[in-house]
């Protein structure tokens, strides 16, 4: 009860509450905070979490708590310098950046 109290006096002064938890599925814990959340959020950091895990994850989040809507943070991703838009002074391949 201490804990569900002292969220309902932080939604009155806060707009956002964020709640870290380990890793769903090692302990309890994001389980129990999910009854007490509007959002779920996965994080996946690239080429360290399988895909498979970032779907059991998805999945046992709907299980437990059907109506929380869940998103995907992702993180550690590279900037590919091959990707985007150059702006030069001219057009044709004479401007600035010489394309």
């Amino acid at each position: 009860m201490l804990f569900r109290s002292l969220l309902t006096t932080l939604r009155d002064r806060y707009d956002f509450i964020l709640l870290d938890s380990p890793p769903l599925g090692l302990v309890t814990d994001p389980a129990l905070l999910m009854t007490h959340s509007d959002l779920g959020l996965i994080v996946a950091r690239v080429g360290m979490t399988p895909r498979g895990s970032i779907t059991q994850a998805a999945d046992a989040v709907k299980r437990l708590s059907p109506d929380m809507q869940l998103g995907l943070v992702v993180n550690a991703v590279k900037s590919s310098r091959g990707y985007g838009y150059k702006y030069g002074y001219k057009y044709g391949g004479y401007g600035k950046y010489g394309y």
